[in-house]
This record gives C-alpha cells, sequence and structure tokens, in this order.
C-alpha cells in the first residue's frame, strides 16, 4: 500500500469520529456568508423536476449511468469521497496540489481555507433543501446508497440541490483561485466530486447541477467578506513556503483563463445516452414559444451592454449606462468580452450541431439562423455570459443577489426555448462560467475594478454624487487625520482607503466660494475631514467601548475619563459626516506658510473646542472667559479671532457651525439630510 494511500485511509477513519453537520447547520467563525446573508437558491433556481416530466428522464438516464460505475475505480472513489466533512475536502485538496496531507498543525493556512468554503458551500443549499425536500433517487428506487455508512441519514435530507456538491466545488472554486496555475486540474477535481454523488445514488443529476450553482452564488456573495481574500492570500503564501518556491512566486502570472475541455466532459452527440433526454427537454422548452416567457427568450439574444444594463438597473433600481456608471460599464464589458472568449475556446474544441439545425427545425429568432448556423452549440456562450454576469452583478451588490441570479439563470434557459443550445450546453457554459470568474477573482486588477464599480454602485443608489473635493478646491491642502495615525483612536480608521477628502457637489461647490473669500484674506484651507463613511463610525464606536485603550489620551482627552465619551457626545452612533456635506478644516496663513493659531488642536475633546469659548462667536467679540475649561486652560484674543475668521467665511457661504467643535460645519442645505452613506473614502474616478 504506497504512502499516499494510507494517509488517506487513516483520514478517513478520523471522519467517522466527527460530528456530521446537516446542510443548515452553522459553525460559529468558520464560514464566510451566514446562513441568513447566503443567496436564497429555493427563489433563483428552478423547482425540482417532477417524476413525470421531461427533466426527470436526464435524471433517470443518469442514475443509470451511475449505477455502471459502482464497480471500478471512479465507484469505490466515489463511496469513499461521501463523507460529509471539512476532512474530505482536505484529502481531495492535498491529492490536487500534490502535497501528503493537509492538516492544521502543519497547514494551518490552507486548513482554515478548506474548512470555512467547505462551511459555506455546505450552508448554500440549505433554503432550497428545506423548501424542496425531494426524495434522494435511492429512496425512490427502494435502495441503499453506494456508500453504505451514509443511507440512513440521507433518507430524511432533502436531495435538491447536493449539498456535497456544494462544498465540493466551493472549495475548487477558491482553491482555483488561491493557485491558478493548477485551476483545470482543481476544477475537473470538484466537477467530479459532485458527479460522484450520482454514483453513489444519493443524488440526482439536476440535484448535482443545482449544487454547482448554488456554490457558486455562495462564493461570490463570500467575495464581499475581506476574510475571504485575506485567508486566500495566507494559504498561498504557505503552499509557496511549504513547495520551496520563492516568496515572491506569483501563480497568477501565467496562468491564462481556465480551458474547458480539461474541466467538463466532451458534450452529448447524437449516440450518447443522454441524447434522447436532450431532444425531450428541448420539445418541452419549444412549447414555451408563444407565451411571454417565450417572447422573454427572444429578447435575451441580445448580448449588448445596452439590453444588460437595462436588466440589471432595473434590478439594481439605478441607471446603468456608458455616462451615468463608467465603471460599472467597464466591468460589465471586461467580463462579456473574456467569459465570451473562454467560451469560444471550448466551441472550437467540440463541434456539436445546434437544436434547430439538427432538427431541421426554425427558431423564434430567425435573423440569428444564418450566422450560428456552422457554429458549435457547446458550450452555451451565451449561458456562459449570463452566468457569468450574474455572479459578478450580485457580488457588487449583494442585497439584489437572488433577483440578479435569477436573470442569470433564466438567460441561459432561453437558449433552449429559442432553439440554439441543448440543455446540456447551457449546463455546461454555466459551469465555465463558475471556473472564469474564479480566475478574475485571482487577478489584483479585477479586484480593484469590482471594488470601484461596488462603490459607484452605492453612490448611485443612494443618488449621491460625491465630488473629489481638491477637484473643486484644488488649492485646498489635505490632511486626512483618519487616513492616518495621528488621531484619537491611533490608527487608520476603517473606511478610509485613500488619503482623500469627498463631498457633495453642492457642498463642495459652496466651499470653492469659501476658499476665494478667504484667499483674498491670505488664507488657504486646510482639511482634516470630510465625508464620512458609517464603517468608520462604528470604529469609533468600537473604541470607545474598550476602556482600556487610551493610547491616545495624552493628546487629544487629556482632561476626561474616556467612559464620559458617550454621554457628553464626543462618540455618537451617527455623525452629520456621513450625510456627504460636513466638513471639518482650519486656515493656513499664506505669509506664514503655517496653519493659523486656533488655540487648539483639530479633534480636542474638551470645553476648550467650543466656538464660545473665551468668547462670544455670534458678536465675534473676545471676553477671555474660561471658566469652562476643568484644567483652566485658555485661548488668547488673536486665536479666537482666528476662529471667528473661519466662521464667518463660513456662514457667509451657506455652512452650519456645529456648537461644540470650532472646526466642524454642514451645509445648511445638504441634499441628502436623511441619508448616512457606506461607501468608503477614496477618489471619485
Amino acid at each position: 500500500m504506497n504512502k499516499k494511500l494510507t494517509i488517506a485511509l487513516l483520514l478517513i477513519f478520523s471522519l467517522m469520529l466527527t460530528v456530521v453537520p446537516g446542510a443548515g447547520a452553522q459553525i460559529v467563525d468558520t464560514v464566510y456568508v451566514a446562513l441568513h446573508d447566503q443567496p436564497d437558491a429555493g427563489y433563483f433556481l428552478p423547482a425540482p423536476p417532477s417524476t413525470d416530466g421531461m427533466d426527470y428522464v436526464d435524471d433517470m438516464i443518469q442514475w443509470q449511468w451511475g449505477k455502471t460505475q459502482r464497480h471500478t475505480p471512479r465507484g469505490y472513489q466515489a463511496s469513499r469521497e461521501s463523507w460529509w466533512v471539512p476532512n474530505m475536502m482536505r484529502i481531495v485538496m492535498a491529492e490536487v496540489l500534490g502535497l501528503d496531507t493537509i492538516t492544521n498543525e502543519k497547514m494551518p493556512a490552507l486548513s482554515r481555507l478548506i474548512e470555512k468554503t467547505y462551511n459555506t458551500g455546505n450552508l448554500s443549499t440549505a433554503s432550497a433543501k428545506k423548501k424542496y425536500m425531494r426524495v434522494r433517487p435511492f429512496v425512490e428506487m427502494g435502495e441503499d446508497t453506494w456508500a453504505k455508512h451514509d443511507t440512513d441519514y440521507l433518507r430524511t435530507n432533502g436531495s435538491y440541490p447536493s449539498g456535497h456538491t456544494a462544498f465540493g466545488w466551493a472549495t475548487a472554486l477558491v482553491f482555483a483561485e488561491m493557485w491558478p496555475e493548477l485551476q483545470d486540474t482543481i476544477l475537473r477535481r470538484g466537477f467530479q466530486f459532485g458527479e460522484n454523488r450520482i454514483i453513489t445514488g444519493a443524488h440526482y443529476q439536476s440535484d448535482v447541477n443545482a449544487g454547482y450553482l448554488c456554490a457558486a452564488a455562495s462564493i461570490a456573495r463570500a467575495h464581499a467578506n475581506p476574510e475571504l481574500a485575506k485567508d486566500i492570500a495566507a494559504a498561498r503564501a504557505e503552499y509557496i513556503r511549504i513547495k520551496g518556491l520563492p516568496a515572491d512566486y506569483d501563480p497568477v502570472a501565467k496562468a491564462g483563463f481556465p480551458k474547458g475541455v480539461k474541466i467538463l466532459n466532451a458534450p452529448v452527440d447524437t449516440t450518447h445516452y443522454r441524447y434522447v433526454a436532450d431532444i425531450l427537454r428541448y420539445k418541452k422548452a419549444r412549447l414555451l414559444r408563444s407565451t411571454e416567457r417565450g417572447r422573454q427568450a427572444v429578447a435575451d439574444v441580445d448580448t449588448r451592454n445596452s439590453y444588460f444594463a437595462a436588466i440589471f438597473g432595473n434590478i439594481l433600481g439605478i441607471t446603468i449606462s456608458k455616462e451615468a456608471t463608467p465603471t460599472i460599464w467597464k466591468l460589465m464589458d471586461y467580463v462579456k468580452e473574456h467569459s465570451g472568449r473562454v467560451a469560444r475556446e471550448l466551441k472550437d474544441q467540440h463541434f456539436r450541431k445546434r437544436p434547430y439545425v439538427q432538427l431541421g427545425d426554425t427558431t423564434p429568432a430567425p435573423e440569428e439562423e444564418e450566422s450560428h448556423f456552422h457554429t458549435s452549440s457547446y458550450a452555451s456562450a451565451h449561458a456562459n455570459i449570463g452566468w457569468s454576469l450574474a455572479l459578478v452583478m450580485a457580488e457588487m451588490a449583494p442585497e439584489e443577489q437572488n433577483e440578479l441570479l435569477r436573470f442569470g439563470y433564466d438567460y441561459g434557459y432561453s437558449r433552449l426555448i429559442t432553439g440554439y443550445h441543448w440543455a446540456t450546453d447551457i449546463e455546461a457554459g454555466r459551469l465555465l462560467a463558475c471556473a472564469f470568474v474564479a480566475r478574475l477573482h485571482a487577478d489584483p486588477s479585477f479586484a480593484a475594478l469590482m471594488q470601484q464599480a461596488h462603490d459607484e454602485y452605492l453612490r448611485a443608489k443612494s443618488g449621491c454624487r460625491l465630488v473629489t473635493l481638491t477637484d473643486v478646491v484644488p488649492d485646498a491642502i489635505l490632511e486626512i487625520r483618519y487616513y492616518s495615525t495621528y488621531n484619537f483612536v491611533g490608527k487608520r480608521i476603517d473606511g478610509y482607503e485613500e488619503p482623500t477628502a469627498l463631498l457633495t457637489s453642492q457642498a463642495a461647490d459652496s466651499l470653492r466660494a469659501v476658499s476665494e473669500d478667504l484667499k483674498a484674506q491670505g488664507y488657504r484651507l486646510k482639511i482634516y475631514d470630510a465625508y464620512r463613511p458609517q464603517k468608520a463610525v462604528d470604529h469609533f464606536m468600537h473604541w470607545a467601548e474598550n476602556l482600556s485603550d487610551t493610547l491616545m489620551k495624552p493628546y487629544f482627552y487629556p482632561d476626561l475619563d474616556k467612559s464620559v465619551l458617550f454621554e457628553r457626545e464626543y462618540i455618537m452612533e451617527k455623525s452629520g459626516h456621513t450625510r456627504g456635506s460636513t466638513v471639518d478644516l482650519t486656515l493656513f496663513d499664506m505669509k506664514t506658510e503655517k496653519e493659523a493659531d486656533m488655540g487648539g488642536t483639530f479633534d480636542w475633546f474638551g470645553p476648550e473646542s467650543h466656538p464660545d469659548f473665551c468668547g462670544n462667536p455670534d458678536t465675534g467679540m473676545y471676553t477671555g472667559d474660561n471658566s469652562k475649561s476643568p484644567a483652566g486652560r485658555r485661548i488668547t484674543a488673536e486665536q479666537f479671532k482666528n476662529r471667528m475668521i473661519l466662521r464667518q467665511a463660513m456662514l457667509r457661504h451657506g455652512f452650519v457651525p456645529f456648537n461644540t467643535e470650532w472646526w466642524h460645519f454642514t451645509l445648511k442645505n445638504e441634499p441628502y439630510p436623511n441619508t448616512y452613506f457606506t461607501f468608503p473614502v477614496k477618489e471619485v474616478r
């Protein structure tokens, strides 16, 4: 017995000692997407085939195929891999990565990535399983599973979608992203891991097909969690070290897009046992041509950006166009171009006649017939493009993931209705899309484009038109304190991704008038903060709750006990800055080339920061009254005068001061008085 097989058998034995979670179980702190955030497969996927439907014919044909594989090496593999625990995926991934084993002790980063991905994929089928509780094939046929150990457990667990397929394919997608040099091998193994469930009799083909899509949808949602990217990077670094590669080795650089011919099975031809099912499924779909669904299928022939922009814009509640949302438009262009190329490469490897050509039929989109007559039906480029875009858009706008994914699925099915593709071609197109999107995520430039598109979406969704302040007030000086560590927390604040200042266009225009006013008096504006995302406010809240963290107390709140920051409203759950029309600023003296002396630092927590400290801000008169200062501090007449110069200029041009901070002003007629934005601080490009 060779070493790898011995290790595998020992690990499999250890699985028997592990508690097996159901598809709805959630292991705390070991998932990328919690159950309540998972896409709802009970919504975006169709119901499982009924036993009197044409799709069930394909299920039965594949069930018979599975039984023929049982007493073969593939069949024994299927039995071994039927355990429903993370260690099973550790064995599989060790095999494809060329490792003896993956354990928590020796390879913690790889092991952690497997476990969290497994759990995430496993949860992805929960809603649909509960909704349909489909009877499993071995129960329907009055048999046991080929893997005898899980027969009793599976009798009461829904068959649709396949949870095994979902966690196996999810793991394959993430590991293909982690190490794209081996993406084809990894994805082929993940694909077969799902197919193995047909061999054991635990699932129908349609259950497995649905499991693949649940996994891809769940991983798309997982990419909204920054922990996934961190864990992938850690696993990649660990693998580089284990394999003895240079520390700066880049597995992405030489890896092209995935090769469908190496991942998927060959297409069904006229001699294939599944061809009968393909014909029956086509005949069933053809009946829809005279219905509203059929008219939608004809509309779905369109692959132009403008078509997708209209569909997605309607789902997202925004206007998508090259002018209004240039980054989202660019993202769609990029995905369409490259997903289409991946599909064409597979078509070049396998020529299959389209249904209307094979059967001498007509289509409801005759203008396309001549150009498609001599092109391959396998795999469906339409299904590939539609599902690729759906995954990417669902990641960009996760709150609308179910509608987006449903469109992506239906867009592929439209090709069966119109007669341009067989059902198995469409299924292959969607799987190819899953592999393609995994490869996109391995590219840092794509990650950056996704983030920019997400930010643009949030701005468009809120109706907010923020501008980069220095584009409107080019001579403003920026010292963005929350991007630095010199602030009352002592760390860079969450949500500040670039040292820039954003404001609504209305506030920026008014601030430009302030700037012109003050330049005539010998001053420029220096900006400490402007738009502040809710994430930053949340960071302040968490910091204030930790009473032991007083790193910056000597510099910003020496006279206060940290426990009173909430009570005195120095820290609050909401901030006017988050509405986009509030700015924190001071004066810069052009003569001395220094900040004007305001008698106190920005973000000082104390009465010394109040506009009425030592004077009357309404009259501009200095009084020297420092009675509110607990430490007897005072500011000079000159310092008070400087505060008033800033205040009066801001008042003249439509800003309202804050009664506890001399540096804080909000546009009186702010355009979004009740909206608190969430997108990060970075230049508007």
